[in-house]
């Protein structure tokens, strides 16, 4: 009785082991259809949330957006320029956590 119980749950195992290469397969696909999907979703909120410059704020205005950047591990520093490409604001980012992104 016991061995007869113990091969049942082998061939089960064995069955439930055949399976799992469909089952991961179905997993996977499911995966990218929620991805793509949720892609779209993505671009479409960061289109909305980009700033497109030249961009002009006038004293007592206010201006709001996003920036996305390309992944950079380490990034030491952030430079914003204004007109004639002179420096306006500096962002150190070499002791930030922001500075340690994407590092191994």
């Amino acid at each position: 009785l016991a061995t007869s119980a113990y091969l049942g749950g082998s061939a089960s195992a064995a069955a439930g082991m055949a399976a799992l290469p469909w089952l991961v397969g179905g997993y996977v696909v499911g995966v990218q259809v929620i991805n793509h999907k949720n892609r779209k979703k993505a671009e479409v909120e960061f289109s909305k949330r980009d700033i497109d410059f030249p961009v002009v704020i006038d004293p007592g205005e206010t201006g709001a957006g996003s920036l996305f950047f390309p992944t950079t591990p380490g990034p030491k520093q952030l430079t914003l320029f204004g007109e004639n490409e002179i420096p306006v604001l500096v962002f150190e980012l070499e002791k930030t956590a922001i500075g340690a992104l994407h590092l191994k």
